[in-house]
């Protein structure tokens, strides 16, 4: 497509960089209880009051919620798109379906989501969720939470 300076641009097609991840978070989750109930080790975790900091190394706040999550591997985003990453996390805790009602009811206040970190570099790009894949998500009382990011991608870190 040309714009009326007469540039060539792109329209359409699908997001060129996202991060995904499955996580359990509430202000008093313990990460390492839900390991344990899961039998599945996390990507990363995180405690209330845990010391943190930002991407320059400086030290914020501690944080405010504790953290349980699992990740789609950054060397897989290039190959996978959106649906067939959440089906990477899905099957992540298929095997423990029957323990993942019992860590949920550990903490029954806690937000469980797959995050989705979007970075458009153009307008117009798109994705699809199969009925399916929402059903399983909702089966499970995964909610979705989608970051939207404009601009081009320097460094593809989630």
């Amino acid at each position: 497509m040309k714009r009326d300076d007469g540039e060539q641009f792109q329209a359409g097609g699908p997001m060129p960089w996202f991060s995904a991840s499955l996580q359990l978070v509430h202000e008093h989750i313990d990460p390492g209880t839900v390991t344990e109930t899961l039998g599945i080790l996390p990507d990363r975790t995180m405690k209330r009051g845990q010391p943190r900091k930002n991407g320059a190394g400086r030290d914020i706040a501690p944080s405010r919620i504790g953290m349980w999550a699992i990740d789609v591997p950054k060397e897989l985003i290039g190959e996978l798109d959106i649906a067939s990453a959440i089906c990477y996390l899905l099957d992540r805790i298929t095997p423990a379906d029957q323990r993942w009602n019992e860590a949920l009811a550990l903490f029954p206040d806690a937000r469980v989501r797959v995050f989705l970190g979007l970075r458009l570099d153009s307008f117009n790009r798109g994705f699809v969720l199969s009925a399916s894949l929402l059903q399983q998500l909702a089966g499970r009382r995964i909610q979705l939470d989608f970051d939207v990011y404009e601009g081009q991608v320097e460094s593809p870190s989630p």
